[in-house]
């Protein structure tokens, strides 16, 4: 997208309430700017606010109403703020609510030293899940652990941040939980 001189005023912001709408959060969350421009413009927005207010070309917002994709980031945050809308709504901000972050203090009664510990354990009992045995200095966090380098009681559920991408074995890992292990099934 070729961006336009900097327009000397630009137009007011989208309608919050529009923005708010169900069906324009669902274009907003999955970038579809198409759908977002045809939207505004049953609004009355016409394509050239459009481009005044995302410092575009007027032909450029006709060739995305027809359809191409916006997947540029610089671009995504262009339109987003010029068009007054939050940018977490479009997902590219990840700092938007560092202001609502909180610190949990340890509940009343525990001891910061025993939450360390059973992290640290925690920690131990994951490599050995991932790795299937102890891995240097991190299994001396949790002695004992799987040492025989016998079956390890899985977690019940893996996600994909489970996952390191591509690291050696996992499809094997994975496929190794659904089989008998010593006896007994593995993880489901």
């Amino acid at each position: 997208m070729v961006m336009s001189e900097e327009p000397a005023e630009r137009p007011d912001p989208v309608d919050p309430d529009l923005i708010a709408r169900p069906d324009v959060r669902a274009f907003l969350a999955a970038r579809d700017i198409s759908a977002l421009y045809r939207v505004l413009s049953e609004h009355g927005w016409s394509q050239r606010r459009i481009a005044k207010a995302t410092r575009t070309q007027q032909p450029e917002i006709s060739e995305i109403v027809k359809g191409r994709k916006v997947i540029g980031y610089d671009v995504l945050v262009r339109i987003a703020e010029g068009l007054g809308i939050p940018r977490e709504r479009m997902g590219l901000s990840f700092g938007a609510y560092a202001d609502e972050l909180t610190t949990a203090e340890p509940p009343k009664g525990v001891d910061e030293d025993v939450l360390r510990r059973h992290f640290e354990h925690l920690l131990a009992l994951g490599a050995v899940a991932t790795f299937g045995t102890q891995i240097e200095r991190i299994g001396e966090l949790a002695p004992g652990l799987a040492a025989s380098g016998g079956p390890v009681d899985l977690p019940s559920r893996t996600g994909t941040v489970d996952v390191v991408p591509g690291s050696a074995g996992t499809l094997s890992t994975c496929a190794s939980w659904h089989a008998p292990t010593a006896g007994r099934p593995g993880p489901p």
